[in-house]
């Protein structure tokens, strides 16, 4: 673990981390970077929301000794996924698939529509997993349209939900968001972090609400920012279909919620 790399600034906001551990600025100028994932020879590919994909190659010291853009397409939001030799990436509205070389840190010159027609709204993550016990299971987080998108209530709306989608039979054009796939949760505001537990279970972290304010002796308090109780959920079996409600936009907003289910803990 290098204590520094040579040319990279120190980070703007230091990170703060438990006895043992460490953090070190390894690389600077990436204003949109929203997702990193490893790949086999070790090499780290970055997402830069609205911008492209960069590969970054590590040296000895595990500083970056070179960068490259992997794929360079402005519509490109926040999903990024890789398995086997297989990379995944989303905008707003759709996921597209490449074949990727980890030893040449490129992707095949032909793209492939996996699923399309997502709603270009208000929250533009698409968070993007695959199961490492069901590699041909595409899983897709989509946020909602608003702050409190009323309307997502309505589990036929597919949105501010999770679907699942069988990349083992994707029709020419890909799966239709609203149509296709099995649902695995839904009433989620905005579900932009995602993982499997060991025992192959799904779990997520909800970007919650925006203009929380509690009202102490007649003054209003900005409480979303540092102390915004992001749900944690827990989703369970991909692979059994449901139509779970996780209480968004109800829940948030104190209105009378129709019946929903909800498995979370409130992290602050």
């Amino acid at each position: 673990m290098p204590t520094a790399c040579a040319g990279v600034p120190a980070a703007q906001y230091p990170a703060e981390v438990a006895s043992g551990w460490a953090a070190v600025n390894v690389k600077g100028g990436m204003l949109s970077a929203r997702r990193l994932i490893l790949d086999t020879a070790g090499n780290f590919l970055v997402a830069e929301s609205g911008k492209s994909i960069t590969a970054h190659i590590l040296d000895a010291s595990r500083c970056i000794a070179s960068s490259k853009t992997l794929i360079k397409q402005n519509n490109l939001s926040r999903g990024i996924y890789l398995t086997g030799t297989t990379l995944y990436a989303s905008s707003m509205s759709t996921v597209w698939k490449w074949t990727y070389d980890p030893q040449a840190i490129a992707v095949g010159v032909t793209k492939t529509v996996v699923v399309t027609g997502m709603y270009n709204g208000d929250h533009l993550t698409r968070s993007l997993i695959i199961s490492l016990n069901h590699p041909n299971l595409l899983i897709v987080s989509h946020g909602s349209n608003d702050n409190f998108d009323f309307t997502s209530g309505n589990i036929n709306i597919a949105r501010s939900n999770i679907k699942v989608f069988d990349m083992n039979a994707v029709p020419t054009g890909g799966h239709d968001y609203v149509t296709g796939g099995n649902t695995l949760a839904y009433g989620l505001r905005n579900e932009v972090g995602l993982t499997f537990d060991p025992n192959n279970m799904l779990w997520g972290v909800e970007n919650s609400s925006d203009d929380i304010k509690r009202t102490i002796n007649g003054i209003d308090n900005d409480v979303h920012i540092d102390n915004p109780a992001d749900a944690l959920h827990y989703f369970g079996d991909i692979t059994a279909p449901n139509a779970i409600r996780y209480g968004y936009p109800d829940l948030l907003h104190g209105l009378k919620s129709k019946p929903f289910h909800r498995q979370d803990i409130f992290c602050r």
